[in-house]
C-alpha cells in the first residue's frame, strides 16, 4: 500500500506502510487540483495500474471537510464501491468487478468549513509504485488574481501565473497549497505556521534543559 501524507507547518506526516503480498502496481498518475477558495477545489486523476488483484482507492478525511460528486471509472466504465473505514482520519474506497483493471479515474469536489484551509485530501490507490522518479505528475490551479504563498506540500514549480506542478515517485495524501487575494489573510496565515513551529522549538528547548538540569541533580542527590 502506497501513501504518503503531507509532512506541513503544524501538521503530522500521515504514512502508511506497503501491505505483504499487494499485487497491484502504480505505474503513472496524473491529478489536477484546480482550486476555488482556502476550502474549496475540484479534483481530477488518472492512474495507471499493473498487476493483479482488487482496485482500492485511499483518502484521507480532514476535520471538517467533505468530498462531494464522487465518481470512479475503471478501463472507462463507471465503477461501484463499498466505503470502509480504515481509522478515523482514513477511508478506503473499495472498487466492485474492478480486479486486474489498468486505468482508474477518479474526481470529486472538495468543500469545507473547518480548521484545515488550504489542504485538499488527494485520492491515493493501494499499489506499489515502481520507483520511477517522476511517474506522478500533480498540476495546481489556483483561482484568478491569487498569490501563491511560495510553501507548499509536495513542492510546486511554476509554469504559468495560476498553474503550479509537482513531480514524484509516489502520490502525496494530502496537498497543502497556502496562497491570497490581498495579503492580510495570507500573512495571517504564514504568522501562524511560523508561530506554531516557535512554539515547537521553545518546547524542545525546554525538554532538554529540563533534561540536563535533571542529569545534573541525580548526581548531588545521590552524594
Amino acid at each position: 500500500m502506497a501513501l504518503f501524507g503531507a509532512l506541513a507547518p503544524a501538521n503530522a506526516a500521515v504514512v502508511a506502510p506497503q501491505e505483504q503480498g499487494a499485487q497491484r502496481r502504480l505505474l503513472s498518475g496524473e491529478i489536477t487540483l484546480d482550486i476555488e477558495a482556502p476550502l474549496a477545489a475540484a479534483v481530477a486523476a488518472t492512474f495507471r495500474l499493473g498487476g493483479e488483484g482488487e482496485v482500492v482507492v485511499l483518502l484521507a478525511d480532514l476535520p471538517g471537510q467533505r468530498l462531494e460528486q464522487l465518481e470512479l471509472l475503471v478501463d472507462g466504465r463507471r465503477a461501484m464501491f463499498v466505503d470502509e473505514r480504515r481509522s478515523s482520519a482514513l477511508r478506503a474506497l473499495r472498487l466492485r468487478d474492478a480486479d486486474g483493471a489498468e486505468l482508474l479515474e477518479i474526481s470529486y469536489r472538495v468543500h469545507g468549513d473547518g480548521p484545515s484551509p488550504y489542504r485538499f485530501a488527494l485520492p491515493v490507490p493501494e499499489a506499489i509504485p515502481t520507483g520511477e522518479e517522476r511517474s506522478v505528475r500533480l498540476t495546481v490551479r489556483l483561482p484568478d488574481g491569487a498569490n501563491f504563498a511560495g510553501n507548499s506540500f509536495p513542492s510546486l514549480l511554476s509554469t504559468g501565473d495560476t498553474e503550479w506542478t509537482a513531480t514524484a515517485v509516489a502520490v502525496p495524501a494530502i496537498a497543502h497549497v497556502v496562497f491570497g487575494d490581498v495579503g492580510i489573510r495570507l500573512w495571517a496565515h504564514r504568522l501562524l505556521e511560523w508561530s506554531s513551529l516557535g512554539v515547537a522549538i521553545a518546547m524542545l528547548i525546554g525538554a532538554w534543559q529540563w533534561s540536563r538540569r535533571r542529569a545534573r541533580t541525580l548526581p548531588e542527590a545521590g552524594g
